[in-house]
């Protein structure tokens, strides 16, 4: 008897383990279908979306060195098309100055767009309203007529938000009156990179 009871619990315990190792495939997989439609439908080329994040690691990493930086600011980095955006707060223009610097240094950078405000850093509850922002940005983006919303990458810091991409002066004015409607936006700054 004891001997049936050991191999139902291994059964078990084998079952379980295949659902749980067959839940990470899953996962696994819509993660991979997720990241090849962004591939697929980003305007940029494959290679160059490759390029951006790597350069974005690039700063990033840059960034993360500098200890006074790490610990006394907040300033996060967007790459797109080779050039880097810079978001975020820190205590002094000091502070900001070496970040823009640290951005700059990096191998194959573009062009820097310092956008660092000074100050603290922003809340949870503040952080939590930029993510609704953005989610909604893109929400509205999806569904105008004017402009693809796979054309425009959003970012949103301390209810500012920066709309990226490479659109025609029509498209990018048309993003901005989207993206300037929704509650809780101050202003909508534009770092495109023009088509016509």
């Amino acid at each position: 008897m004891r001997n049936h009871q050991w191999k139902n619990l291994l059964k078990l315990t084998a079952t379980l383990g295949t659902i749980l190792l067959l839940q990470g495939c899953v996962a696994a997989v819509l993660g991979g279908g997720a990241i090849a439609t962004k591939v697929a439908t980003d305007p940029r080329t494959t290679g160059t979306q490759i390029d951006d994040q790597t350069l974005e690691l690039r700063v990033t990493d840059a960034l993360r060195k500098d200890k006074q930086l790490d610990e006394q600011g907040h300033v996060s980095a967007i790459v797109y098309n080779a050039k880097v955006l810079l978001v975020g707060q820190v205590p002094s223009e000091d502070l900001r100055e070496v970040a823009t610097n640290l951005a700059r240094g990096v191998k194959d950078i573009a062009d820097v767009y310092e956008q660092i405000e000074i100050g603290p850093k922003v809340s949870f509850a503040q952080a939590s309203k930029d993510t609704w922002i953005t989610t909604q940005a893109k929400s509205k983006l999806f569904v105008n007529g004017n402009v693809k919303a796979t054309d425009v990458k959003v970012v949103t810091e301390n209810g500012v938000v920066y709309l990226l991409g490479r659109l025609t002066q029509a498209q990018a004015n048309a993003a901005v009156d989207v993206v300037r409607t929704i509650n809780g936006v101050k202003k909508v700054v534009r770092v495109f990179s023009y088509l016509n």
